[in-house]
Parts: structure tokens; sequence; C-alpha cells
């Protein structure tokens, strides 16, 4: 099954990458779980938020927020609360300090369904997404669920895919053939915490 949309209509993706010294872990997955991402998912035009993590990523935390299309990242609701933070917020930013990344994202190609993935497989590349390149992966490898392409909403010259799989185990081993290709950023992540849905 090919859907030019998501199943929950999301046609964008904001990517948070984040990383905090082992010491401020406890405080800052908190923070994540009690309330930054219900913060964030709750503002008009978010879909959903899930955290996901990686050993052995330079930026170990990554949060995927659904969007209703490119422009919720820059538009009024989510500046403002980029601009006025809470106190909490606050006190973490100052805990992962310059270790963040976030990039905002225009949909392409979502193939497949997957409600509750337990680990995902991110590619990040240069030029633009070839839908039927991530297919073919998706079709290939064994347990991936869905497949989702993007590219990078306002300079679309950076591709981000994301594989869904129900376990950790299967995204490790498709994760060991597609890593033959030395022009591709591949990240295999669990996922971790609880997924968060709009007015849910």
């Amino acid at each position: 099954m090919t859907q030019y949309l998501s199943q929950h209509q999301s046609r964008a993706m904001v990517c948070v990458w984040l990383d905090v010294h082992p010491q401020h872990e406890e405080e800052f997955n908190d923070w994540y779980e009690l309330e930054h991402v219900s913060d964030i998912v709750s503002l008009e035009g978010f879909i959903s938020g899930r955290r996901y993590f990686s050993e052995k990523a330079q930026l170990r935390y990554l949060v995927l927020y659904e969007a209703v299309d490119e422009h919720v990242e820059p538009g009024p609701h989510f500046q403002r609360v980029v601009a006025k933070p809470t106190p909490w917020t606050t006190r973490v930013r100052k805990l992962f300090g310059e270790r963040r990344r976030r990039l905002n994202l225009s949909l392409i190609l979502d193939s497949g369904v997957c409600t509750e993935p337990g680990a995902i497989v991110t590619i990040e590349s240069k030029g633009s997404v070839t839908p039927s390149n991530g297919e073919q992966r998706m079709s290939q490898a064994t347990g991936c669920l869905r497949y989702r392409g993007y590219h990078e909403a306002d300079k679309k010259n950076t591709r981000f895919e994301i594989f869904d799989f129900s376990s950790h185990e299967q995204a490790l081993v498709a994760a060991l053939d597609w890593e033959l290709d030395s022009s591709l950023e591949i990240i295999v992540r669990k996922a971790i915490g609880t997924p968060v849905f709009h007015n849910k």
C-alpha cells in the first residue's frame, strides 16, 4: 500500500536530535516524558511525537514530530514555545547546550503501516528522495513495516528516510546490508518513552 499522505494526514516531520551527559539523563528523560513532548504535540498543526535512542549516534536522542505540513515548524505556535520556554525547558536547555539539531521536513512518500515501531532505521543523504529506492529497501528488509521519505522543507538538498521495524534486531540486520553504501548516514534507533498524539 503506497500513500502520498500519512495515515494521520501528516505531510511533514520535525526532527530534533539532542544529547546530554550521562549524569543528566534522568532529568532529561523526565523532562521529555512529563512535559516537553506533550507541550509540542498539543500545539496546532502537530499530530504526534515519538522518541528514539541510539547509543552509537553522536546525538543519541531523537524525537520525531509529525505535522500537518512544513509550515508548522516556522509557524507562530511552535516559534512561541521556542522563544518563551517553560522554566523546566530553560533548565534542561543548559544541560544539552549546543548538542542539538533540528530539521523541518516535507513528506514525499509514505508507504506501509506501522502503529507501534520497536525500532527505526534512518538514512540521511544529499539529493532528492527516490521513492522507488525506499520502497525497494522496505520490501527486501525482513520486519520492515513502513517507509517514509522526506526532503528538507526549505533547502530541499537533504533527504531523510525512515524505516519502521517491529523489532530492534530486525532493524540492525537491515542496516548491515544498507551500510555498504558509504554515501548514506544510516542509524538504527530503539523506540523509547511513550508516544504522544494530539488531543489524546
